[in-house]
């Protein structure tokens, strides 16, 4: 068993800057993940804001056309009504003619 490597001993040294080295990784990959992180949310909030953009877009267009459509009712409702009162105005003379004619 000449062939046998020996075994460097890890001193207390080599073993805090292996654990040093690891952190480091680790703290790299923290602060990626925390950019990556941050880099989301600050896609979100923008997302969210146009959508809150747009919904209040769609929600003032929809409150123009109920208000249209509101005034169109009213206008039709009053056209109804003048209609209305030309017709009993025309059914009271149709009946005054035929006690005329009769």
């Amino acid at each position: 068993m000449d062939d046998v490597e020996e075994k460097k001993e890890i001193t207390i040294d080599d073993l805090a800057a292996m654990v040093a080295k690891g952190f480091g990784g680790v703290k790299k990959d923290f602060d990626g993940m925390k950019k990556d992180v941050e880099l989301g949310f600050a896609t979100a909030k923008k997302d969210l804001e146009l959508f809150k953009l747009d919904t209040n877009t769609h929600f003032n267009n929809i409150e123009t056309d109920l208000k249209s459509v509101k005034k169109d009712l009213s206008e039709l409702k009053s056209t109804v009504d003048d209609i209305n009162e030309t017709v009993m105005s025309y059914d009271k003379r149709i009946e005054f003619l035929e006690e005329k004619v009769l």
